[in-house]
């Protein structure tokens, strides 16, 4: 067997660092063209800021009537683009005040949780905009999807706290997939401390909201004697059957295997 001379071991050595450093290269070329078209974005926004302030300008120069907080909020009634209502915000203390006054919305709870799927669809920012009006004003539909947008990060910033925090202010209000979102954090620890008791209430909550989860999670609870309960196979199967009424068809393979193995005994 030939041994390698040195020189053909510094030659590949050269080789494969040659290589990393021009994937260092690269990468760092692109992180440069990423930050170049944030940059871009954020300029063309400032410039339509600047162009819809121009815009107020010349119409309050041409109608020159005093803007009180009841026109402001009229004025603010007529836009769902949330871009436009953060710009307007920003002229003056009038259009800020109002932006946040229930009159400047336009329509029912309902109506601001419409608009947040409608901006859903291509939008997540705009979106969790008319979310958070509406679950600020008691929608815990809304408020279900602020704790979702939290947990994946979209148009917000991944907080799992925060997300818990929504999901509970929305199960307070018997909001069923919170109900089990908060249920699954409370027994998995995550996002808030590690709380069987509570998880079980929350898929007992949830199972009587008409969850067909949360029968699934009690049946798999009881059966292995978890969050703090004895091992009750019978409670279990009943759990199990329950989601299977639900339309759950993956737990009748529970339901067939606790069945067997509760008459074998």
């Amino acid at each position: 067997m030939t041994t390698p001379q040195t020189s053909d071991l510094v030659a590949v050595e050269f080789a494969q660092m040659y290589r990393e450093l021009r994937e260092a290269r690269a990468a760092l070329a692109k992180r440069d063209a990423e930050l170049e078209d944030s940059r871009a974005k954020r300029a063309k926004l400032v410039s339509e800021l600047d162009a819809t302030r121009a815009e107020f300008e010349v119409l309050r120069a041409l109608h020159p009537t005093k803007i009180d907080g009841a026109i402001a909020c009229v004025i603010f009634a007529h836009l769902e683009d949330p871009k436009d209502r953060v710009a307007l915000a920003a002229v003056s203390k009038v259009f800020r005040d109002a932006e946040q006054s229930d009159a400047s919305l336009p329509g029912s709870t309902e109506a601001l949780r419409e608009l947040g799927d409608k901006f859903c669809k291509d939008h997540y920012m705009k979106a969790s905009y008319w979310f958070r009006k509406a679950a600020d004003r008691g929608d815990a539909d809304a408020m279900f999807k602020m704790g979702s947008f939290y947990a994946v990060e979209c148009g917000v910033m991944t907080d799992l706290s925060t997300a818990c925090e929504w999901w509970e202010r929305a199960s307070g209000c018997g909001q069923l997939n919170a109900t089990f979102e908060l249920a699954d954090c409370c027994e998995a620890g995550v996002g808030v401390e590690r709380n069987g008791a509570k998880a079980l209430e929350l898929y007992l909550k949830g199972a009587e909201l008409g969850c067909k989860t949360c029968p699934m999670r009690l049946g798999r609870i009881y059966e292995h004697g978890d969050c703090g309960v004895a091992v009750n196979k019978t409670e279990a199967l009943k759990w199990y059957r329950v989601s299977v009424e639900r339309g759950d068809d993956y737990a009748e393979l529970w339901v067939v295997r606790l069945e067997a193995e509760l008459a074998a005994a």
